[in-house]
């Protein structure tokens, strides 16, 4: 396996501790340990401090993909890493 996703999610009482950084920062170090060469970070597009999470952990932002989800559309940004 050359690349992974990962994801995660940070409940209300737990915003802006600094928890999503650091699920960010220890799942990229196991991908390294585990020999992949790149790691994707998918976020919607609404929820800018999850974006900002993730290029604070050297991530780029490589484009948008639509989804749905029970009918209603949101725009998730897809970054990703090389390790």
């Amino acid at each position: 396996m050359e690349s992974a996703s990962i994801g995660y999610f940070v409940g209300v009482t737990y915003w802006g501790k600094g928890f999503a950084s650091a699920m960010i920062h220890l799942a990229t170090e196991e991908a390294r340990t585990m020999g992949l060469r790149k790691i994707f970070g998918i976020a919607d597009s609404r929820n800018t401090a999850s974006i900002r999470a993730l290029e604070r952990n050297g991530f780029v932002r490589n484009g948008e993909r639509l989804t749905m989800l029970k009918m209603k559309a949101s725009t998730d940004i897809v970054l990703s890493r090389v390790l």
